[in-house]
C-alpha cells in the first residue's frame, strides 16, 4: 500500500468554536476521570491529547454552558464505547452483547442492572441518560435511544466484519456507518443545545432526512480520513479507504483521492437539499417557531461537521497525522 498523509478537507461553511472551549474541555476530563473512564497517567495523558470537550465546544457553539458541558460528555462516551470494541476487552461479538444489553438495561429502566451495572461505561451512560430525560421530551428521548442502539448493533456489525477480514461494499457500508458512527446521536443533541425538537413529520420527512443521512455521511467519512491507522491497527475493516481500496483495487494514496470525490459529492447534495427547504415549510405548513427551529437544526448539522472536520485535522492528538489540503466543492458563496 502506499504512503500518504491525510488530506484537510476545506469545507464551503466554517467550523466555529464555543466561547467557553477552554471551561468545556476542563469540565469534559472532569467528569470522565469522575466516572472513571479514563484511570492512571496513561489514561489521564490520553485524556488531555484528545481533547473531547474541544470537539463538542466545536460542534455546538452557540450552546449554553451546561448543555454545551452536557453535549460534551455525550462526545467523550461515544469515544470511549468506539474503544471499548475496537481495541478493549469487549471487542468480540460474546462481549459486545453484554455490553449491548448493559446500554439497554440503562434505556429501559433508568439505571444500571445486571453484570455491568458498575462499569464506568454503564454508570456514565446512566448519568448522561438522566441528564437528557431532563431536558426532552419522551418522543427525542425514544429517537435519541433508538439512534443509540443501532450503534451498538453497528458495533457488533463492525466486530463480525473483523473477524471475517473483508470490507463490505460500498453500498453496503454506507448505512453500516451512519449507524455505528454514532453521529445521529450527536445530530439530535443539536435540539438540546438549541432548546427545541422538531416534530416527527419534519425529522422523517424525505428532505429532512437527506440532510441529515448527508450529514452523517459527511461526518463519518472525513473522521474515517484520520482513523485509518488505528483502525487498521485494531483489525476493523469499516472505514471509508479500505472499502475503496478493496471495492475498487486502489492503492492507498487513489483510495484517499476518491474518498475526498465522494466527500464532495455528498457535500453537494446536502446543500441541494438545503436548498428545498422552503418547500418542506409549505408543504407541512409549518409555522413561524418551527421553520425557526428547521433552520437552527440544519445550521446545527453543519456546524457539527464543519467543527468535526477543524478538531480532528487541528485539536486533537488521538488521530494525529500530518496534513496536506484538499479543496471540497460546493457551491461558490454558501
Amino acid at each position: 500500500m502506499t504512503s500518504t498523509t491525510t488530506p484537510f478537507i476545506k469545507l464551503p461553511f466554517p467550523a466555529r468554536q464555543h466561547p467557553e472551549s477552554a471551561r468545556i474541555e476542563t469540565s469534559t476530563r472532569d467528569w470522565v476521570i469522575r466516572f472513571r473512564l479514563a484511570c492512571g497517567d496513561a489514561g489521564k495523558q490520553g485524556l488531555v491529547q484528545s481533547r473531547f470537550g474541544e470537539a463538542a465546544a466545536y460542534g455546538y457553539p452557540d450552546a449554553p454552558l451546561p448543555e454545551a458541558e452536557l453535549a460534551a460528555g455525550w462526545f467523550a462516551w461515544l469515544f470511549f464505547i468506539d474503544d471499548h470494541h475496537e481495541e478493549g476487552a469487549d471487542g468480540s461479538a460474546q462481549k459486545w452483547t453484554g455490553v449491548t444489553e448493559a446500554v439497554c438495561g440503562v434505556l429501559e429502566q433508568g439505571l444500571p442492572t445486571g453484570p455491568l451495572a458498575d462499569t464506568p461505561l454503564i454508570r456514565a451512560l446512566a448519568d448522561l441518560s438522566h441528564r437528557f430525560d431532563a431536558r426532552a421530551s419522551p418522543a427525542w428521548k425514544e429517537r435519541f435511544n433508538r439512534h443509540l442502539m443501532g450503534i451498538m448493533t453497528g458495533g457488533l456489525h463492525d466486530i463480525q466484519l473483523r473477524e471475517r477480514g473483508t470490507p463490505l461494499p460500498l453500498a453496503e457500508y454506507i448505512p453500516l456507518r451512519r449507524d455505528a458512527s454514532a453521529v445521529l446521536t450527536c445530530f439530535d443533541v443539536i435540539e438540546i443545545c438549541g432548546h427545541t425538537e422538531l416534530p416527527d413529520q419534519v425529522y422523517h420527512s424525505p428532505i429532512f432526512q437527506e440532510i441529515v443521512l448527508a450529514g452523517a455521511d459527511l461526518f463519518s467519512w472525513i473522521n474515517d480520513l484520520y482513523s485509518l491507522d488505528k483502525e487498521i491497527a485494531c483489525g476493523i475493516v469499516s472505514n471509508l479507504i479500505l472499502v475503496l481500496q478493496h471495492e475498487r483495487h486502489l492503492n492507498r494514496e487513489q483510495a484517499f483521492i476518491a474518498a475526498g470525490a465522494l466527500i464532495s459529492d455528498r457535500v453537494n447534495d446536502l446543500l441541494a437539499a438545503e436548498e428545498r427547504l422552503p418547500e418542506l415549510i409549505d408543504t407541512l405548513r409549518l409555522n413561524t417557531a418551527i421553520q425557526a427551529a428547521v433552520y437552527r437544526c440544519v445550521a446545527g448539522i453543519r456546524d457539527c461537521i464543519a467543527g468535526s472536520n477543524q478538531w480532528h485535522a487541528h485539536r486533537t492528538r488521538r488521530y494525529q497525522k500530518p496534513l496536506q489540503t484538499a479543496d471540497v466543492g460546493g457551491r461558490p458563496g454558501v
